[in-house]
């Protein structure tokens, strides 16, 4: 019984397989043509001119071509179709009246046999418009006379020629290979999935609700571009800094000295360089070199110019720059002989700076101002400096407000998109401030309780800072206030930062299994591909839906469905065969 139920299952996958790309060659490939020939004669000159839709209904035609002829002789007029997609077709006879004795219609293609039309053909398959005041039958030719500007003749049943082979053994032979590779598919050896639970980042530990943070934050800006989601791509944004900030500096927190090796660094800075480069060039190709833009190109490959979604790649290399120097003040302040007081003048002067006015203020704003003083405030109380890593987390968040304050497009600037942008990097400084507080708070609560963290509180102050960032960011929401990520990136850094601690510390608890459930993992070990294809798809998505199906109404959140699963598809491969690769050398 299991054996029969098996070899039905085998059939009804083929067929399945094969009704879809039968359709697809039928609407694709068999509805395409290359030529139209027409034998006519007029009475009077005019211009002959095809327009054609790839639709079943002529409701979105565009002209293919067209050609003027002369009066009262009957001639045999050629006109290129550039293997245009004409499922639907519409003559037009010109722009004056008078009488056309149309003799025959043929299509040519390059994939199939001519189709044609005679006279008796004609008449059945095509409609009149009314514009065209008689059509007779006199012989071997239709006798059309028309009236008014606008005369044409429309084309009833879909237009495509026949080819055997291309119609029917083609299908099934596609049919039969897709149905070979996803039998041999083996889903947990593939990368992309094997990645969810077995993934090493270079800190040694793999952090299954960052990961699924990761796709959080793709889905935001997804959902930004789509519409589903207004306002919330700026939070997504910064989620991907704060959570790299954090990511990247957990391995000199586990081992302070890293920062003192020269050759650590070096590898170190290579490994996040092959993590980002090749990815970014590839698409950088894609978009501008295959498309003959060679100088935006080269600016593009040289870092200096960041369009679209692009531009949050420089920003994270301008990252990867200065990471090394803060980590190296904090090794040698803190970890080289364990001299914690060597970084409290530091502290002092960063502190007095955060307070002194800018001539041109940056990011920052009163609203900073004050979540950050009780940020820090709170910090000095409760770790009462103790410790090198409560120093560490503090010079990293000065550091952080520093850069939001001071770093403006009139100190350095990331052009991209027409615009000078200034540099994000606090949001990064922001999650390294975080990664050293969360192995103060792990210790405190190893000596404390015995390493058991209070797991629910964690879950609950978790979702509602999770639902809070969202609904704060939707500008559908609080629009009148003008409160959101992209106004207040510093404050939003800051409870960023402060949902990656509650994620690391929640446990085995229903926000663990919200943000870290398997689909937001397995977005987000594809994320930096998903974040970058997701435009290039989503231009796909719509000119399909253009050229295909007339300009179906999409909704915001079929969009959203459509373009997610087929940039998750993508992804998945990008990062098998392009990412992982170079990471893995």
């Amino acid at each position: 019984m299991s054996q029969r139920l098996k070899s039905v299952s085998v059939f009804a996958a083929l067929l399945c397989c094969f009704a879809v790309f039968k359709l697809l060659t039928h609407a694709l490939v068999l509805s395409s043509f290359s030529q139209m020939i027409v034998d006519a004669e007029l009475d009077h000159e005019d211009r002959l001119e095809l327009f054609a839709s790839p639709h079943a209904r002529l409701q979105d035609y565009e002209l293919v071509g067209g050609l003027d002829y002369g009066a009262g002789r009957r001639v045999t007029l050629k006109l290129p179709m550039y293997d245009h997609l004409a499922r639907q077709v519409r003559l037009d006879l010109g722009q004056h009246a008078g009488t056309v004795r149309l003799y025959s219609l043929t299509f040519l293609s390059h994939f199939g046999g001519p189709v044609t039309f005679d006279a008796p053909a004609i008449q059945r398959a095509f409609r009149p418009n009314a514009d065209i005041a008689s059509v007779r039958l006199e012989g071997d030719a239709l006798v059309l006379a028309t009236q008014g500007s606008d005369p044409f003749l429309t084309l009833l049943p879909p237009l495509q020629t026949r080819n055997f082979f291309i119609g029917w053994i083609l299908p099934l032979a596609h049919s039969f290979i897709f149905y070979l590779l996803l039998t041999r598919f083996h889903f947990r050896d593939f990368p992309a999935f094997r990645d969810i639970a077995g993934k090493v980042s270079s800190s040694g530990t793999n952090y299954g609700a960052l990961d699924g943070m990761r796709g959080l934050a793709a889905l935001t800006v997804l959902g930004e571009h789509t519409g589903v989601f207004k306002g919330t791509g700026w939070l997504g944004i910064l989620w991907f800094f704060t959570l790299s900030g954090f990511l990247l500096t957990l391995p000199f927190v586990q081992e302070p000295k890293r920062a003192l090796s020269f050759d650590y660094m070096s590898n170190y800075i290579a490994r996040r360089l092959r993590r980002v480069l090749p990815m970014f060039y590839v698409v950088v190709t894609v978009l501008f070199l295959f498309r003959g833009r060679v100088v935006e190109a080269f600016r593009h490959y040289y870092l200096v110019q960041a369009d679209g979604v692009l531009w949050t790649v420089p920003q994270e290399l301008f990252f990867y720059f200065w990471l090394p120097f803060a980590m190296l003040v904090i090794g040698l302040a803190c970890f080289a002989r364990q001299k914690t007081w060597a970084l409290l003048p530091l502290l002092g002067m960063m502190a007095f700076a955060c307070c002194l006015p800018g001539a041109r203020p940056g990011s920052a704003s009163m609203f900073d101002y004050v979540f950050w003083s009780l940020f820090l405030a709170l910090l000095v109380v409760t770790c009462r400096f103790a410790g090198p890593k409560a120093l560490a987390a503090l010079f990293l968040l000065e550091l952080s407000f520093i850069a939001f304050r001071y770093l403006t497009v009139h100190v350095i600037s990331l052009y991209g998109e027409n615009s000078s942008l200034p540099p994000k990097l606090g949001a990064f400084f922001c999650g390294s401030a975080f990664a050293y507080l969360s192995s103060l708070l792990a210790e405190r609560l190893e000596q404390e309780k015995g390493g058991r963290a209070p797991w629910r509180r964690f879950s609950a102050a978790g979702l509602l800072l999770y639902v809070a960032l969202l609904a704060l960011s939707a500008n559908d929401l609080l629009a009148p206030w003008g409160f959101n990520p992209r106004l207040y990136p510093g404050a939003f850094s800051l409870l960023s930062g402060l949902l990656i601690l509650l994620a690391v510390f929640a446990g085995n608890s229903r926000f663990s299994a919200v943000v870290g459930c398997l689909p937001l993992r397995a977005l987000g070990v594809v994320s930096f591909s998903f974040y970058l294809l997701h435009p290039l798809i989503l231009q796909a998505v719509k000119a399909a839906n253009a050229s295909l199906f007339n300009h179906m109404a999409l909704s915001g959140y079929a969009k959203f469905t459509v373009v997610g699963i087929l940039t998750y598809i993508v992804a998945a491969l990008t990062y098998t065969y392009i990412e992982r690769p170079f990471v893995r050398r």
